[in-house]
């Protein structure tokens, strides 16, 4: 698990949930397949469901959140970091240090 810190920068509600948008910042040592989230770690105050999540683009890398696909675990995924290499865009390797790397998430939930 790579994931440092999660800074949040605005919360506001939406309907039944909540919009929040956060800086993610990346630790040393990336997982392959991705960093698992979390509504709770987002700092979501039900922390039962992610409907959506966008996020940005830092440098030459882009990133994307992958939605866990077991309707019961609706409230985490992963946060995959995608860089490209010699003409090729893919994931980040196992193991590479994304130490300083931050994204803004938009997050959509409750």
């Amino acid at each position: 698990m790579s994931l440092g810190t999660i800074l949040r920068v605005s919360q506001q509600d939406a309907g039944q949930g909540e919009i929040i948008t956060a800086d993610v910042t990346f630790g040393p040592n990336y997982q392959t397949n991705g960093e698992p989230i979390t509504a709770q770690k987002l700092g979501f105050r039900v922390g039962s469901e992610l409907n959506s999540v966008s996020t940005s683009q830092e440098g030459d890398r882009g990133f994307e959140y992958e939605q866990d696909p077991d309707p019961k675990k609706r409230h985490q995924g992963k946060l995959l970091a995608y860089e490209e290499t010699a003409g090729k865009i893919g994931e980040v390797l196992n193991g590479t240090d994304l130490s300083g790397v931050t994204v803004r998430v938009t997050a959509v939930g409750r």
